[in-house]
């Protein structure tokens, strides 16, 4: 484990100096930008200020050394040589069949990566070895504007030093990085990458434009026709020998309900929320976009809608945040106040909303991963992208179903209300968005 320490802090070290080089083009320089640059949903947004975050990171990597089994690691084929690197523990069932059925691949092990290193011997030796550079860390970040970053890294070091460990030991020879998100990604590759060690990449079906537009692989996969439109667009900084189609994670789930296409209700018009407002309001980190203000459009488009359109009906779908029971009541009344009335419904029941698509005629929402498993499931969505000029990106396919004033989406409700699905995909040129056209989940 010391070894393997010592050659992820190597490997840190040549990131950091290609940060400040001259070469802009090389795979450390682009591991250097997302590590130093990039946001993390790890720590709250607080932590910005907080001048101490780097010895807080310290103290809480040295209780989780010494914490008992904390089943971080959940074995499976023990003749498998593949390893799943996912965030946390609780969907991580999930995560594991959605790779399983999409790759076909024996599964030895799934790496909760939020929950190591947790190790059963030699702790007082990797505390010791990982001391000097968790120090020299947690000293920048004093006066450090960058301080998520640099403290964050204190943990990334361990966390992929105990990986690599693990990989060794177990003979592994490929890796599925569940979260290529985390700014420490990247990293995690080059590290692999010197192993030897195939490595693919799993983003969400949101645009990779997001937390995406850097991934260093073997191969990335792609669960949405967008991500071959952004693959074009990131070519310089997507670098991968292949881009490969899957269905997107959750289909598994769901998708065996909608294979009768079940029908849809007339003139309803359901509203996919973010929940941003609630994010902010518990400091969670932002993503720099505003979706939050894009999403208060809407709603107000879609009041007057329905008000101009009396026999439309508006039903809202929380997001799982909002429909906690400790903050129903503040969602409803953050709907009310924004649509100004309580002309619609709000789905508080205990259906996650992509088991319940049939439910509206035409959904519409700013961004959100449930746009695209709706279209995949083949029914008719909008995209309120006010303000969100950057997406879609110029020339794609998804810019006929946006609209960013009252009066497009108005028209765009008018023409696919009194239509079909089929009328809908071929209008539009989303065709490929549907499961047809996917590996089946």
């Amino acid at each position: 484990m010391i070894s393997e320490l010592h050659q992820v802090i190597r490997v840190f070290k040549r990131i950091e100096k290609a940060w400040t080089s001259a070469d802009k083009s090389s795979d450390d320089y682009l591991a250097a930008v997302c590590f130093f640059e990039n946001m993390s949903y790890r720590l709250f947004e607080t932590a910005k200020h907080d001048r101490l975050i780097g010895f807080r990171i310290l103290l809480r990597l040295f209780k989780r050394i010494f914490q008992k089994d904390n089943d971080a690691i959940r074995n499976l084929d023990p003749d498998g040589d593949v390893v799943i690197v996912g965030g946390i523990i609780k969907t991580r069932e999930n995560v594991i069949e959605y790779i399983q059925r999409s790759s076909k691949a024996k599964i030895k092990s799934y790496i909760a990566k939020d929950f190591i290193p947790q190790l059963k011997s030699g702790r007082r030796k990797f505390m010791l070895a990982i001391l000097p550079f968790a120090l020299k860390q947690a000293i920048k970040c004093i006066a450090n504007s960058r301080r998520i970053n640099i403290a964050l890294s204190i943990y990334e070091v361990a966390e992929i030093a105990f990986i690599l460990d693990y990989i060794r030991k177990e003979k592994i020879k490929h890796v599925y990085d569940f979260i290529p998100y985390e700014k420490d990604g990247n990293l995690m590759s080059l590290v692999l990458l010197e192993e030897k060690i195939t490595v693919t990449k799993i983003p969400s079906s949101g645009p990779l434009a997001t937390h995406n537009r850097v991934l260093l692989a073997d191969e990335i996969i792609c669960s949405t026709p967008y991500h071959f439109e952004e693959q074009k667009k990131f070519r310089d900084s997507l670098r991968a020998k292949d881009f490969t189609l899957w269905p997107p994670e959750r289909a598994f789930l769901y998708f065996s309900r909608y294979e009768a296409h079940p029908p849809t209700v007339p003139f309803t018009i359901g509203f996919y929320s973010h929940g941003d407002w609630l994010r902010r309001e518990e400091k969670h980190s932002e993503h720099g976009r505003k979706v939050g203000e894009a999403e208060k459009a809407i709603l107000k488009y879609l009041s007057l809608f329905v008000k101009e359109n009396k026999h439309f009906k508006l039903i809202i779908f929380p997001h799982p945040r909002e429909k906690k029971q400790e903050i129903s009541q503040k969602s409803f009344q953050f709907y009310r106040d924004v649509i100004g009335n309580e002309n619609f419904e709000m789905m508080t029941e205990n259906v996650g909303t992509a088991n319940s698509f049939e439910r509206v005629d035409i959904a519409v929402a700013a961004f959100s991963t449930i746009l695209y498993e709706r279209l995949f499931c083949g029914y008719k969505t909008l995209i309120g992208n006010i303000g969100l000029s950057d997406f879609p990106m110029n020339g794609s396919t998804l810019n006929s179903i946006c609209f960013g004033t009252y009066d497009e989406m108005k028209q765009l409700i008018t023409e696919y209300s009194d239509k079909d699905e089929e009328y809908f995909f071929t209008t539009s040129g989303l065709d490929a968005y549907r499961n047809a056209h996917y590996p089946q989940p």
